[in-house]
């Protein structure tokens, strides 16, 4: 049931003008965004890896401290819903290092920091290859309070399609 509701949330978001760049709110102290290279959708051409910007906006009045460089090191966590079946799978991140957790970047109001964030080709295909049409849940947690306690800030969703996917897409909206 959980999977469903998460499914239905990220297709909601992703469709629409803004696809790919929702975001959620889940502490109300910072925005989370992301996008590939501006794009409300990310285009896979069955090669390259795709590569994403994962941006952190502190929407309080007060400075923010994360563990910025910890943050860079591991990446956002990702979960792939495909958009035409039933089927999602949560992706590896790199091991921790838990010494950086100790150095902090200050993060002023209304300021935005970023982390990038990568899906590999590998990763992809096993989706559909060049029928490619999927949702990726991009969700970032950290300690913001000076602790280790780590606790979700927030998430985006990006919509990734196949270039043959992205031709039909246009071609429909015509």
């Amino acid at each position: 049931m959980h999977r469903r509701l998460v499914l239905c949330l990220s297709l909601l978001f992703c469709s629409g003008a803004n696809a790919g760049n929702s975001s959620i709110e889940i502490d109300g102290t910072v925005a989370v965004g992301a996008h590939c290279d501006g794009r409300s959708v990310c285009i896979f051409n069955n090669k390259d890896n795709v590569r994403f910007e994962v941006t952190i906006r502190n929407t309080q009045k007060e400075p923010v401290q994360l563990p910025l460089a910890f943050m860079r090191s591991v990446g956002p966590r990702i979960v792939l819903h495909d958009n035409r079946a039933q089927h999602s799978r949560k992706l590896s991140r790199t091991m921790p290092n838990a010494a950086l957790l100790s150095n902090v970047t200050v993060v002023a109001p209304d300021q935005s920091v970023s982390i990038s964030g990568l899906i590999t080709r590998h990763e992809l295909d096993a989706f559909g290859g060049r029928h490619l049409d999927v949702t990726a849940e991009v969700s970032i947690n950290a300690p913001t309070d000076g602790t280790r306690n780590f606790r979700p800030l927030g998430t985006a969703t990006l919509r990734i399609v196949s270039a043959e996917v992205a031709q039909s897409l246009d071609a429909a909206r015509r």
